[in-house]
């Protein structure tokens, strides 16, 4: 996973987000990736989420 990857959640995790944040978006792009292979992701609805493990996530599209 790279920075400017556009990724989706997974419907799993997605629905765990939903639970807190119902205006959850499922698409969003890669903002930063840790060593560990946690990534951020800024979601099309502007929300940021932090930490969130690459199980979590589908790859979708890759930047050029």
């Amino acid at each position: 996973m790279n920075v400017g990857d556009i990724v989706k959640l997974r419907p799993n995790f997605r629905r765990m987000i939903s639970n807190v944040n119902e205006q959850c978006s499922s698409i969003g792009t890669v903002i930063h990736v840790n060593g560990i292979g946690n990534i951020d992701i800024m979601l099309s609805s502007a929300e940021i989420l932090t930490g969130v493990m690459l199980g979590n996530v589908e790859k979708v599209n890759e930047s050029r």
